[in-house]
């Protein structure tokens, strides 16, 4: 089945399949119908003018209202990334990659490799392993940043991620959730007892909680309360930083650091949050 339209990652424009701006995208999106580049977000392009954009003003805000009604029950306005302070360059040039994207670029990988391998399996529904997706969390403190962040001698992890070195993007939760594809879980992915979910209604089914709790101890050795409170959002393939809201640092320290790596800091809102760490 061929595409109707092809919509671009970056600038959130459907095209139409043979407008001559196609061939030039990074992250093209093959759209099938009208309904699913409006319940994606795409605005039309105004060059070839595909036909879509004739019914998006009654429909679109009806999509929106829905997951924006779902979002606001659980106090959802954004969503978190994690990244080594090494990354941010390449990400405010290129966006957030996947897993299976960002092994072609030159990056910093601090995720655990035993983890890694527990995510290679195909997703229910889909075509896709975990790695096909870039993965966000709805909130800090997750056992994924203990770990990188935190000692552990008698498990030979001695060399950790100084939280200068840890940088957070907060992203717009609507514009996600208006992704065609994107899937969340009620908790770790790599676990067996977690279900993947792509109705925006299946939010009330996650343990809220559980993945709201800023705290650690004692519930660090409970695995339940650990899986829960990994609960993942995962997004198709790329995110663009259009869809950054705001990038948090631990300190000046920080800031001053990511100034001298990239010159593009400046126009995205960056501030220091120590309740991320």
């Amino acid at each position: 089945m061929r595409p109707k339209f092809i919509g671009n990652r970056w600038d959130m424009i459907a095209h139409k399949a043979d407008c001559h701006v196609v061939n030039r995208m990074s992250y093209p999106h093959n759209i099938y119908s009208q309904e699913e580049a409006i319940e994606n977000g795409y605005k039309p392009c105004q060059l070839c003018q595909p036909s879509f954009g004739k019914i998006i003003n009654d429909v679109a805000p009806k999509i929106k209202g829905a997951i924006e009604k779902q979002l606001n029950k659980y106090g959802i306005d954004h969503l978190h990334y994690m990244a080594p302070i090494e990354n941010i360059p390449s990400i405010l040039d290129q966006g957030i990659l996947s897993n299976k994207r960002a092994k072609h670029i030159d990056h910093k990988d601090f995720s655990d490799q035993e983890i890694q391998l527990q995510r290679k399996f195909t997703i229910m529904g889909t075509l896709r392993t975990p790695h096909d997706y870039v993965p966000l969390y709805f909130a800090t403190h997750t056992p994924m940043q203990y770990v990188i962040t935190t000692p552990a001698f008698t498990k030979n992890r001695n060399r950790v991620t100084n939280n200068n070195d840890l940088i957070f993007i907060e992203l717009d939760a609507i514009k996600i959730f208006k992704i065609h594809g994107v899937v969340f879980t009620d908790g770790n992915v790599a676990a067996s007892r977690t279900c993947f979910c792509t109705d925006i209604a299946d939010l009330d089914e996650l343990d809220w909680n559980t993945i709201n709790s800023p705290n650690q101890w004692p519930y660090c050795y409970d695995s339940e309360w650990k899986r829960k409170k990994a609960s993942e959002v995962l997004v198709p393939d790329a995110i663009p930083a259009t869809f950054f809201t705001r990038i948090v640092v631990f300190s000046n320290e920080a800031i001053q650091k990511l100034s001298e790596m990239t010159n593009k800091l400046s126009k995205y809102n960056c501030s220091i949050d120590s309740s991320h760490y």
